[in-house]
């Protein structure tokens, strides 16, 4: 059974748009990249041997890390500023340079032309609208055969 969408939308982007999207998406993803890397390759776990002096030393090192760590968190806090600041530059040129709207490119769906495509009139349809809870039922092939108005939820058969 085929599917046939009441409301088409236009899916396909421009070029620009798509190099735009991959080129931002790039340089997030080497930045995340980045700074793991810098995490794993500041740590000094190669230093970690047997003998009790070099574990003493590997102790001062740890504790040179831990004062080390604040500069990783001021590099942590600046890349993800700057993935904000790219989001948000990514975000602006998504509406300059795509100024049609999805949303307000397509008009409201008139009533018959829902009515048509669900096969129902068009009285059926207000009915739909104006209940907060309808059962629709419906044949083999598809086709609406009634409409129940719920007054209530459903209960439970036991």
């Amino acid at each position: 059974m085929k599917t046939h969408f009441i409301i088409k939308h236009k899916t396909n982007n421009k070029p620009i748009t798509i190099c735009r999207d991959w080129l931002i998406s790039g340089l997030c993803w080497t930045m995340w990249f980045v700074v793991l890397g810098a995490l794993v390759n500041g740590s000094e776990w190669h230093l970690l041997e047997v003998a009790f002096l070099t574990w003493m030393y590997a102790q001062e090192i740890f504790a040179g890390a831990l004062l080390d760590c604040l500069h990783i968190s001021k590099v942590y806090i600046g890349m993800v500023g700057v993935l904000m600041i790219g989001f948000v530059l990514w975000s602006f040129l998504n509406k300059a340079l795509a100024p049609e709207s999805r949303r307000l490119s397509t008009g409201p769906l008139a009533l018959e032309d829902m009515a048509s495509h669900f096969g129902v009139s068009c009285n059926q349809v207000r009915k739909m609208q104006r209940e907060k809870m309808v059962m629709v039922f419906h044949s083999r092939s598809g086709a609406v055969t009634e409409l129940r108005s719920m007054e209530a939820a459903p209960q439970a058969i036991l």
